[in-house]
């Protein structure tokens, strides 16, 4: 019976996973000011995230102690160590590139939509980002839509971004797994040792 349920469980789970896409839905407000939100959705769950944050008028009073500073200089000369070694430094920067590039490949457009109104400084700025767009409509795919209207004796641009992007969850877990898999896990865990041992015994002879 224990069986039939883990194996029910875990049937279910790679369903989700397959079936499962995130979205993130982009939604922007610019004038004299830039203001709007992200909103992550995964279901069941759900993130909102405004920009300007809210927090950042909130004045925080830093906090210094000797242990923060300790791990501060303790994390810093960790990384130096570790990235001394230019092989396999090399080496990470090698497998994060090619993940990079494939991961550019995840998300898939919905939709996006920029509708904007207004001008530059000069008139004939305006009217050169007008030409600029226009012709540059016409190789954008059926997804991204671009609507401008100039104002010639305006000083500045106003208007809104909104697209949404999808995510497939499973291929994005399959490529964190291979890029897991292919980093070299035994020599960087060994970089890390052989760094905390030179930082500790350098601490002591101080």
């Amino acid at each position: 019976m224990f069986i039939i349920i883990t194996l029910t469980a875990l049937i279910l789970l790679l369903f989700y996973l397959i079936i499962s896409k995130i979205r993130i839905i982009i939604n922007f407000v610019f004038d004299e000011k830039f203001s709007g939100c992200l909103e992550f959705n995964l279901y069941p769950f759900y993130k909102r995230i405004n920009f300007p944050s809210a927090e950042t008028n909130i004045a925080t009073k830093p906090i210094h102690t000797k242990i923060s500073h300790r791990r501060a200089s303790y994390s810093k000369n960790m990384g130096s160590l570790i990235f001394s070694n230019f092989n396999l430094t090399l080496m990470i920067i090698r497998k994060l590139k090619s993940s990079i590039f494939r991961a550019l490949k995840l998300p898939h457009w919905d939709y996006l939509r920029i509708n904007s109104s207004g001008g530059l400084l000069a008139p004939d700025y305006t009217g050169q980002l007008y030409g600029a767009i226009e012709s540059f409509k016409s190789v954008l795919p059926e997804m991204i839509k671009i609507n401008y209207q100039p104002d010639f004796m305006a000083e500045r641009l106003r208007g809104s971004i909104k697209g949404r992007i999808s995510i497939s969850l499973f291929r994005l877990i399959f490529e964190l797994l291979n890029l897991i898999i292919s980093m070299p896990l035994i020599k960087i865990i060994s970089a890390m040792f052989i760094a905390r041992r030179s930082i500790e015994s350098a601490e002591q002879n101080t």
